[in-house]
């Protein structure tokens, strides 16, 4: 982080948070990190620019409640940069490939067990955008021979800000091209 994030972290004063710091590397390489040393039974990610909103936890813990669930999804609201609601995004039914499931591939919008996401691998590094579709695949592929299912609410429960190509980083025609063949 270039800003205060680490001191803004180190002012919290609660023994559930544990702070790991890595060198820049990218998406995937900090998020892989992340999954490496948690220790709850369930991850979820969310980005930067995204707000939890009430519920949010509760709604993933209450899914992941049932044995017979390896991935928990919730809806989106994307807003604007000053918070102004533009559309939703519930879990939607994502086409043949994934033999019609109903569900959302958004960062901050799916839960998974840790013990799927590490054998799954991880996030793929080097991969320009479109990180959480890649995973979701790999997840889904992993989780559905061992019984494994997805489950979804339909509330929204995070906000995703909507921000033009043009002003998010790293984020250009070329690389959305590259990760979409890639998937």
């Amino acid at each position: 982080s270039t800003d205060d994030t680490p001191a803004a972290l180190a002012a919290i004063d609660d023994p559930r948070m544990r702070v790991v710091r890595r060198p820049n590397g990218g998406l995937s390489a900090a998020r892989n990190t992340g999954l490496a040393a948690a220790t709850a039974p369930w991850v979820v990610f969310i980005d930067d620019d995204d707000t939890a909103q009430p519920g949010w936890l509760a709604a993933f813990v209450a899914q992941g409640a049932d044995d017979t669930v390896g991935i928990a999804c919730c809806g989106a609201q994307f807003v604007d940069v000053d918070g102004n609601d533009l559309f939703t995004r519930p879990p939607v039914p994502l086409g043949p490939p994934f033999g019609d499931l109903v569900a959302s591939t958004l960062a901050g919008t799916f839960a998974v067990r840790t013990d799927l996401a590490r054998r799954a691998g991880g996030y793929l590094d080097g991969l320009g955008t479109r990180h959480q579709t890649e995973l979701f695949i790999r997840l889904r592929a992993l989780a559905e021979p061992e019984g494994l299912r997805v489950s979804t609410v339909p509330e929204l429960l995070i906000h995703i800000e909507a921000r033009l190509a043009t002003v998010r980083p790293g984020v250009n025609p070329r690389r959305l091209y590259d990760g979409t063949r890639w998937i």
